[in-house]
């Protein structure tokens, strides 16, 4: 991530790998933060993509507020339709019970 320096794919691509690694090893909650701070990068285009992915991993640990991301990108202009409806189907079973 530092040697991305103004390059904001390069960034982007950094903390999502970081966000990745972390979820792997077990510690959702730190790779959240990075998609986080992935979909907060100035000049990211398409922030809505790490919002998502913020989305999947707190769904991942059955934190409620997955429901709360997927619904503002529900609301998003930005969102490709296509992938809207991908959203739609994440945004369903986060409504679910565990069984």
């Amino acid at each position: 991530y530092q040697h991305a320096g103004s390059n904001i794919l390069f960034r982007v691509i950094a903390l999502h790998q970081m966000g990745r690694l972390l979820e792997e090893k077990g510690d959702f909650e730190k790779g959240c933060d990075y998609y986080d701070r992935a979909a907060k990068e100035p000049g990211h285009p398409a922030g809505w993509f790490s919002l998502y992915e913020k989305a999947r991993c707190l769904k991942k640990v059955g934190n409620p507020k997955s429901k709360e991301v997927y619904e503002k990108l529900l609301l998003d202009k930005t969102v490709p339709a296509d992938f809207k409806e991908r959203i739609e189907e994440e945004w369903i079973s986060a409504q679910l019970p565990k069984s």
